[in-house]
C-alpha cells in the first residue's frame, strides 16, 4: 500500500521538474531577447553618437576657423576626452589643449547643436542666452552670432540674448537686422 504514495510522490517530482524546465526555457528565451535588445540599443547608440558627432562637427565648422572636422582620437566608444577639435591652424587637439576662446566657441556650438537636436525641426521654440560670449573676441562673437542667425532661420526659433555689453548689443543688432533691442535704464535715470 506504499506503492501508490511513492508513485504519487514521483509524479509530483516529475511535474515540478517539468515546470522547472519550462521556467528555465522561458528564462533562456527572455535572456536571448534581452541580449538582442541590448545589442540593437548599442548599434542604435553608436549610430546616434555618430550622427551627433557629425552634426556637432558641422556646427563647429561654422564657428571655428581651420576647416577640419571633429575627430575621435581613438576608435571605439564616444568619449569627450577623446574628441579632437580643430584649433585656429586646423590641427585637431583635445579640448583641454585648446585656447579658451576656441574651447568656448566649441562649447557654444555644441550647446546649440544639442538644443537643435532636442526638438523636431518643424517644432519652433525659444532659446535664451545670458552673456553667451564673455570670453570671445569680436571676430568670434560675430561668427557665433552669424551661426545663431543661420540656426534661427533654419529652425524658426525665437532668440533672446541678454547682455550688459553695449558692443555685443550693437553687433547683435547688426547681424540680426530685424532684432528688437531693449535697453535697460541706467540706475538713477528717470
Amino acid at each position: 500500500h506504499r506503492l501508490p504514495e511513492e508513485l504519487g510522490a514521483l509524479e509530483q517530482g516529475r511535474l515540478r521538474l517539468q515546470a522547472d524546465i519550462r521556467d528555465r526555457e522561458l528564462d533562456k528565451a527572455a535572456a536571448g531577447t534581452a541580449l538582442e535588445i541590448f545589442e540593437e540599443l548599442h548599434r542604435d547608440n553608436d549610430g546616434l553618437l555618430e550622427q551627433l558627432l557629425e552634426e556637432l562637427g558641422q556646427s563647429v565648422q561654422k564657428i571655428l576657423p581651420g576647416g577640419t572636422e571633429l575627430q575621435m582620437e581613438s576608435r571605439g566608444e564616444f568619449a569627450l576626452a577623446e574628441l579632437l577639435v580643430p584649433d585656429a591652424g586646423g590641427t585637431g587637439r583635445r579640448i583641454e589643449h585648446l585656447s579658451s576662446g576656441t574651447r568656448d566657441s566649441f562649447v557654444f556650438s555644441a550647446r546649440i547643436a544639442l538644443a537643435g537636436n532636442s526638438r523636431e525641426a518643424d517644432d519652433p521654440a525659444m532659446l535664451m542666452l545670458d552673456e553667451p560670449f564673455l570670453t570671445l573676441d569680436e571676430p568670434r562673437e560675430r561668427q557665433c552670432l552669424e551661426f545663431l542667425r543661420e540656426f534661427q532661420q533654419e529652425r524658426g526659433w525665437q532668440l533672446v540674448i541678454l547682455t550688459k555689453e553695449a558692443r555685443l548689443r550693437d553687433l547683435a543688432s547688426e547681424v540680426f537686422a530685424d532684432a528688437h533691442v531693449l535697453h535697460q535704464l541706467e540706475r538713477g535715470a528717470g
